[in-house]
């Protein structure tokens, strides 16, 4: 029995520890001293951090049809190929596994880590183009060159938590996103003087990208909740961007400084996301019932039954460990056929519930309560529950219908004017006789 229960314990830790391995793959091992910041960070997440070279040969992420990580850290903007067993197909297949992935790019990006944004659903700029800024860069860029740039501009995606950031320090290549697609999110984007441009090349033509079309750091969140965070600058996450001071170098507009970057902070609060620390949601205690409490989940209801809808959704709160009441008020549900029949919104309560009730429409067939919640920022939520919806049997029809009234009225009409007609003629005589 002891041995049995032991087996089981470690079974569990063994599972446990599995949602808390993360792959580093770098270039060469110089990054990992330049990013030991960054790394150990992991490391202070909770995170078992495996680190290898991008071309090694011994690099395997699945085994017995089972991933080895939960998080892929791409430290190597200028691989050319991957080591072991893993390629863009391993990476996508991970991806859509429900992963997460973070790519890290910069000026140099290699054709493969290229392919590989692109299969993300996000482009790189250019061949050879970085991003300048000759309004917004740190005082630190003596070249001249501009392309050490000082980025405050942040979306308000719940990605980053309402927070408040110093200026990020940002050298690297511009990224394109697809105003399309609704599965990516800017998170970091440029000034209006930002451009993304070849700086030893003239400019004969528009750049690659301006203004807050140059994305320089962006998410992704797939359709099964898997996660991907694109950077376009390695050095973002570098310890010289992490402990650096920050100054605009330009007097033209307002004066930015900082004892230090916002790199670090905002490196924690996206990387938060990525590994699915924030904006995780999970539903659970699901019920619908007729609203006088005769039936709790029936299989049939009747046609204008009230119902009444309930269902407790959380978020994940990775800081503690543990799941929280969601405090939303934009979840919608909707009682659908072949389409929404009713829709509306459920009423959250301190405790997570969300409930409503309604009353069910005049048609019968197959119903689906259905809650299909997509936000920015959060996982997918659907939830489905199937029911039957049947008419009105014979004797539970009104005696009476209000709507029949008119009827009614020109019925109990035509028998008073037959009645009244009968008395006429039985009760009257001509009083004139006929003369013989």
């Amino acid at each position: 029995m002891y041995r049995r229960c032991l087996l089981v314990c470690l079974l569990f830790l063994g599972v446990s520890g599995a949602f808390r391995k993360t792959l580093v793959l770098l270039d060469n091992s110089n990054i990992q001293s330049s990013h030991s910041q960054f790394i150990q960070s992991l490391r202070d997440r909770g995170q078992d951090v495996t680190i290898k070279l991008v071309n090694a040969d011994d690099i395997e992420i699945k085994k017995y049809g089972e991933f080895l990580f939960n998080n892929i850290v791409l430290l190597s903007p200028e691989a050319k190929g991957f080591g072991g067993d893993l390629d863009d197909a391993a990476l996508l297949e991970f991806v859509d596994s429900g992963n997460n992935l973070v790519i890290t790019a910069s000026a140099k990006a290699s054709k493969t880590i290229r392919e590989l944004v692109s299969d993300c659903g996000v482009e790189l700029d250019d061949k050879k183009s970085v991003v300048i800024d000759h309004f917004n860069y740190d005082v630190s860029d003596s070249d001249g060159s501009h392309t050490l740039i000082l980025a405050n501009h942040f979306s308000k995606s719940s990605i980053l938590d309402s927070q408040q950031f110093a200026p990020v320090l940002y050298q690297g290549v511009g990224l394109t996103l697809d105003p399309e697609n609704p599965l990516s999110t800017k998170l970091l984007f440029g000034a209006p003087t930002t451009y993304s441009s070849n700086p030893s090349q003239p400019i004969d033509k528009s750049p690659s990208s301006a203004g807050a079309n140059t994305v320089l750091v962006a998410a992704v969140q797939t359709r099964n909740n898997g996660r991907v965070l694109i950077s376009g600058s390695l050095d973002l996450f570098s310890n010289r961007f992490f402990n650096s001071a920050v100054a605009k170098g330009s007097s033209v507009g307002p004066a930015i400084s900082a004892a230090v970057s916002g790199n670090a902070k905002f490196a924690d609060t996206v990387i938060g996301w990525t590994f699915q620390e924030r904006g995780v949601l999970r539903h659970r205690s699901l019920f619908h019932r007729k609203a006088d409490g005769s039936s709790l989940f029936p299989r049939m209801y009747r046609v204008k039954d009230d119902v009444v809808f309930s269902v407790v959704i959380e978020e994940y709160d990775g800081k503690t460990d543990s799941w929280k009441p969601f405090k939303q008020n934009d979840v919608q549900l909707e009682f659908r056929m072949l389409g929404p029949y009713v829709r509306t919104f459920l009423n959250p309560s301190d405790d997570g519930t969300f409930s409503v009730e309604f009353k069910i429409p005049d048609v019968y067939g197959v119903f689906k309560f259905h809650i299909d919640y997509k936000r920015d920022g959060y996982s997918h939520i659907v939830v489905s529950q199937e029911v039957g919806v049947r008419p009105f049997r014979h004797n539970e029809f009104e005696r009476f219908i209000a709507s029949a009234n008119p009827y009614y009225l020109s019925y109990l009409s035509m028998m008073g004017g037959f009645v009244l007609l009968s008395v006429v003629f039985l009760f009257t005589k001509d009083s004139k006789e006929k003369k013989a």
